[in-house]
């Protein structure tokens, strides 16, 4: 320490000598400056001019002064960092590692961000880059920006961004939804850099940053101390300083009336005189007392008042005044400001370069992780003991109010995040996220209808934003909720939808539209808006998908079913599976199939047979017009499919001239040109003309003669029909069409019998469709009438008026069910429906005697032993219609039925008949297999060499929670070579993977066949390596070459080296698939 002392006293020495000579020689050349000559100047210049050695060896002096004083410390404890020391930590752990590591978090924020499409038609996302389902194209500065905070925290654990390193590794888990490992994270910091939580010192290996962290807290409550007590001394000062103010006002004041009062007795006295003169003296003189009398009560009111409050401060003075601590209200509020900056001072940088305590956003994280887990309990008691927490800034107490109404809409309480909402808003800086945040605000209202506020919130999101679309959407909820009628609000719409500037968006303004023309009840206008929305889509998928739904709701209430088939069918593959109406669309979609098709079976047999009975003149019309219709639907296909493959390839034939108008190759003409009125041309034709095409044909592929090739779909021609169309079409109709058309007529008794069979068939699956599908049973009544009406006597009339009977039941029509019921006991007596309706306590007995499912298995083994494959499948498409897919049998039915295909169709029917198996029939014996036949398939042949039920599984154990390897075994290497495999799955490791520090290696399996396997190590649990194993089959394309033929699965180091003893995974995989895929 004394030698610190002698440093820094030499330092000064030598400054003071340098600046001594400095004044010298300044006064002695602004004395002699009119004197001296040039000559004179240089010879006092050199006398006096400050020597090379002097400032260098100052310099040297005073930066080793500056380098070892603050190191001259006498009390410093062991692990305790120097303040240059904790500088320099500081310095490089921000610099080298974190602010790097924090731009590449953000650019990967903004990116997923930019990526994600809002839906509009929903509550929007609080958090977009949440509500991304695939953000894995930001793996890499995912995992770039976790390198980079993990060597900080390894590297610099002495520097205050220690905790800020931990908290942005947890972000970037919780970001790439890994939400196991960042509640790991979080839970870590939140234990060890509790503000509270001192630190032994003698620990500092584990956590030297929190001493340097305890040492300043310590530092900051002396401070805070000391500052206390000088607020309290100075709040004494200021309330006797204005104590004596109040004093010397009120003796101010007092002079100030006695020098009225004396001025009015003057004027008193005056008028008093005048007064006598004029011979009024009486009056004005009381008239006077009484003005003087009243002005010196109001001055003495105000003199007793100032006194009373003069005593009363010098009353409350000299009560608080002798224990010294002054003003207790003004104290009590002093204390209160006092704490709230001591509770800040906690999250104040620690030292130079030091950053803000990540404690309490370490908390906000933890919740919206614990969300994510469905945790949400957990998640709202650590919001609320962060909301109790003072001291926290405003950008953190408003991520604490949007994670708590991410919380509330998560679990669908919309109304309670309203609220928290509402309090977010304010504490928000950045202006677009205000605006989204206030436009989720008017959702919320919308929904509880008041939509007077909701307007007020979209106002503000339109004010706010800089995105046009939101701007839009805002602007266009802001217009519906200012109408207080529907003919407003549509007039507003059709004035929006005719401004140029909302032409990307007329499907919004459309859609919506039909949305208030259905909650009116229109909804035939509905239906033709939502037509309109779809001529006018965009690529907005989200919008398409909204357009579909309403219209197949609308569809399916108007009973028009062969249309909500169609968007059904449409819809189907645009709904996501997080969406709550994705079960009901796929079970819609699947029975409204099924209706279709016999309803397409129905109506063409209705026609054949019709037209059958006509005049043959009548019967050339017809196919006339049949063929009209085909030519012309298949212009219609040709006009999309030209309109999909050469739209793109008229758009880059044609240049921009400048301004942004339209210009075609070919000089001059092509610049004179007039807009063309061909069809083909018009892309809002051309998509009315596919949607016309879709709601009646479906999405069917582009072929040859494709309707005529296959099971034609004719229209039921009725005598309007015929009546409105006599005229003959001006194409000339080929003869040879014309009997091929007519040669579809049934003309002999056994085409007709059959042609009426199918009729039979239609309506009875109608019948029963309908009731059990959907559940209408009116409809389904209908098509059962007219099955037992017009067809008497068929082999479905039993059944038929079975069914019927329950339709009755179940509509309380008494009287028809009773009827019903008495025609099947009188005319099948013997049947087993009339023994259930004559003694119902004896049905479920009666229906077990009937086991009609095995015997009819039985006849299908018979043919497939036999090789009849087409009989198979046409017995097994029959056994779907008569017991339906979900029985005991169904998985060995599917499983015939895809090695009837492989026989009939050949080997890629056969493996997507067999997979199709496996995803219907999970977890059963015919599903295993299934999955050796594909195997054996894909290229492993001794696919079915553990295919036993005595394989012993017990040498392989069960350990989740232990370490775990991925296997690769590639079945093919003749086509994909073993290092084109290991490059493609070293670049997906460092593409998604980089952090993990995945490592592979190789072994033959099979030496006999060359069987390679890819070894890839390590990872900590069953859960990592299967989502290892989910992304690798999910990118495919990605994780091996083109081709590869391959088996993938998680093993424990144990069960490993059991693989490794076999030289086969056959007993492994029943192993994998019976514990890991369940």
């Amino acid at each position: 320490m004394k030698s610190c002392v002698l440093l820094l006293f030499f330092a000064a020495a030598n400054y003071a000598k340098i600046f001594d000579n400095s004044i010298e020689t300044e006064f002695f050349v602004r004395d002699n400056r009119k004197e001296i000559n040039h000559k004179s100047s240089y010879s006092i210049y050199k006398k006096t001019r400050l020597r090379p050695g002097i400032l260098v060896n100052s310099a040297v002096v005073l930066f080793i002064a500056i380098l070892v004083i603050p190191a001259c410390t006498s009390h410093k404890k062991q692990g305790e960092l120097s303040g240059f020391g904790q500088f320099y930590q500081n310095m490089t752990a921000y610099y080298n590692g974190y602010f790097n590591a924090n731009e590449l978090y953000q650019e990967a924020i903004r990116n997923i961000d930019n990526d994600y499409q809002d839906n509009y038609n929903e509550v929007l996302a609080i958090f977009p880059y949440q509500a991304s389902e695939d953000v894995r194209s930001e793996y890499g500065n995912l995992d770039l920006a976790m390198e980079k905070v993990s060597k900080v925290v390894a590297l610099r654990r002495a520097s205050d961004w220690t905790d800020q390193c931990y908290l942005l590794l947890a972000k970037c888990q919780y970001v790439k939804k890994d939400y196991e490992s960042a509640e790991k994270t979080l839970q870590y910091l939140v234990h060890h850099f509790e503000p509270s939580r001192e630190v032994d010192p003698r620990r500092v290996s584990e956590t030297r940053s929190r001493t340097a962290y305890n040492r300043e807290r310590q530092i900051n409550r002396e401070r805070t101390r000391r500052q206390i007590e000088r607020e309290r001394r100075q709040a004494r000062r200021d309330a006797e300083r204005e104590r004596r103010q109040a004093r010397r006002e009120a003796e101010r004041e007092r002079e100030r009336a006695q020098r009225e009062r004396e001025r009015q007795r003057e004027e008193a006295r005056e008028r008093r005189i005048q007064e006598r003169e004029s011979g009024q003296e009486r009056e004005t003189e009381t008239q006077v007392e009484q003005d003087t009398t009243r002005t010196e009560i109001a001055r003495e009111s105000t003199e007793e008042s100032t006194e009373e409050s003069g005593v009363r401060e010098n009353r409350i003075s000299a009560r608080h005044g002798a224990s010294g601590t002054g003003d207790r209200v003004e104290q009590d509020r002093r204390d209160r400001s006092t704490a709230g900056r001591q509770d800040e001072a906690d999250y104040k940088s620690t030292g130079l370069l030091g950053g803000d305590h990540a404690y309490d956003e370490a908390k906000i994280w933890m919740a919206k992780n614990l969300i994510e887990r469905d945790a949400y309990s957990r998640a709202l008691n650590i919001l609320r003991e962060v909301h109790q927490k003072s001291g926290l800034d405003k950008e953190l107490r408003a991520l604490a109010y949007l994670t708590e109404a991410h919380l509330e809409i998560s679990r669908g309480n919309h109304e309670r995040a309203i609220e928290p909402l509402e309090n977010a808003i304010p504490l928000t800086r950045n202006r677009q996220d205000r605006a989204r945040y206030s436009y989720i605000l008017g959702q919320l209202y919308q929904r509880e209808h008041n939509y007077r506020t909701a307007g007020r919130h979209f106002e503000n999101a339109a004010r706010w934003t800089n995105d046009f679309e939101m701007e839009f959407n805002a602007n266009l909820n802001t217009a519906l909720a200012g109408q207080r009628s529907i003919q407003g609000s549509i007039r507003e719409l059709e004035r929006l939808a005719g401004e140029r500037k909302n032409t990307d968006f007329r499907d919004r303004i459309y859609y919506t539209m039909g949305r208030l023309y259905y909650q009116e009840g229109h909804k035939a206008d509905a239906l033709e808006a939502l037509e309109t929305a779809l001529e006018y889509r965009s690529d907005n998928q989200n919008q398409i998908r909204e357009i579909y739904y309403l219209m197949a709701t609308i569809q399916l209430e108007k009973e028009d079913y062969l249309a909500a088939h169609q968007s059904f069918s449409q819809l189907q593959p645009l709904m996501p599976e997080r969406d709550e109406r994705y079960r009901e669309v796929n079970r819609l979609a699947e029975s409204l199939g099924e209706i279709a098709q016999y309803y397409e079976q129905l109506e063409i047999n209705d026609t054949l047979l019709y037209v059958a009975d006509l005049p043959e003149d009548q019967q050339r019309k017809w196919a006339e017009r049949q063929f009209a219709r085909d030519r012309e639907e298949q212009e219609t296909m040709l006009a999309v499919a030209g309109d999909q493959t050469g739209t793109a390839q008229r758009q880059d034939g044609v240049a921009l001239r400048q301004g942004g108008q339209r210009a075609t190759p070919g000089g001059a003409r092509g610049g004179a040109q007039r807009e063309s009125n061909f069809f083909a041309y018009d892309d809002r034709q051309l998509r009315r003309g596919a949607r016309e095409f879709e709601r009646r044909w479906g999405n069917r592929e582009l072929a040859d003669d494709w309707r005529r090739s296959n099971s034609p779909f004719y229209r039921a021609e009725t005598d309007e029909d015929f009546a409105r169309s006599e005229e003959v079409p001006e194409r000339i109709v080929p003869e040879s069409q014309i009997e091929e058309y007519l040669a579809l007529l049934p003309q002999k008794d056994a085409d007709r019998a059959m042609v009426k069979q199918n009729i039979i068939d239609a309506l009875f699956h109608l019948g029963v469709l309908f009731r059990e599908k959907l559940e209408n049973y009116r409809v389904s009544a209908e098509h059962l009438e007219r099955l037992k009406n017009e067809f008497p006597r068929s082999n479905k009339e039993l059944e038929g008026m079975y069914v019927l009977y329950l339709d009755y039941r179940d509509m309380g029509m008494e009287s028809e069910k009773t009827q019903i019921k008495n025609e099947i006991i009188a005319r099948y007596p013997d049947s087993r429906h009339a023994r259930v309706l004559e003694d119902p306590a004896n049905a479920a007995a009666l229906m077990e005697e009937e086991n009609r499912l095995p015997n009819y298995y039985r006849s299908i083994v018979e043919f497939f032993e036999q090789g009849d494959f087409e009989e198979v499948q046409k017995r097994i498409a029959r056994s779907r219609e008569l017991f339906g897919t979900d029985h005991k049998l169904s998985p060995r039915l599917a499983l015939m039925n895809a090695m009837s295909l492989g026989n009939i169709v050949g080997r890629e029917a056969y493996i997507s008949g067999l997979e199709d198996l496996i995803a219907q029939h999970p977890n059963t014996p015919e599903e295993t297999r299934a999955r050796e036949i594909l195997r054996f398939l894909k290229g492993d042949a001794t696919a079915f060499d553990s295919y036993s039920g005595d394989v012993d599984l017990d040498k392989f154990q069960l350990e989740d929670d232990r370490m775990h390897y991925v296997i690769v075994v590639i079945n093919n290497p003749d086509d994909v070579t073993l290092n084109d495999a290991q490059v493609s799955i070293a670049n997906f490791n460092q593409k998604y993977y980089q952090l993990s520090g995945l490592r592979i290696s190789n072994h033959i399996l099979d030496t006999d066949r060359g069987i390679p396997m890819i070894l890839i190590r390590s990872f900590n649990n069953k859960t990592q390596s299967m989502r290892y194993l989910t992304d690798a089959k999910s990118l495919e394309e990605e994780f091996l070459p083109s081709g590869a033929q391959y088996e993938i699965y998680p093993i424990t180091q144990r069960n490993y080296r059991e693989v490794l003893r076999e030289r086969s995974t056959q007993s492994y995989r029943l192993f994998f698939e019976k514990n890991y895929q369940r």
